[in-house]
């Protein structure tokens, strides 16, 4: 003796095979990779964040004052206002290798 199967059982089954069916009818899409690459912003570092508390620590204990800091800042101003930013036209580049 077979037991009567529910109308919405047997329905539902089918819907559901019909949405496999369909599903792997269509064609594959490959949307894990961008046509355009994303913007990169920031940088990575391998060592330990430098905070100004850290910064000040590793000053300490190379021994170099406030005095010396504002020397090599002041020298390192100099140099990039010397500093001639030049477009790399085609002439420049054959001129520098």
């Amino acid at each position: 003796m077979s037991v009567p199967r529910d109308p919405g059982v047997t329905g539902r089954r089918q819907f559901l095979a019909a949405l496999g069916v369909a599903t792997l009818s269509l064609p594959a899409r490959a949307g894990a990779q961008r046509r355009t690459p994303l913007p990169r912003i920031g940088f990575v570092s391998v060592g330990r964040t430098a905070t100004p508390r850290t910064r000040r620590g590793r000053r300490a204990r190379a021994g170099i004052t406030d005095r010396e800091i504002a020397v090599r800042r002041e020298a390192v101003f100099r140099l990039l206002e010397a500093v001639e930013v030049v477009e790399p036209t085609r002439p420049v580049l054959a001129r520098a290798a």
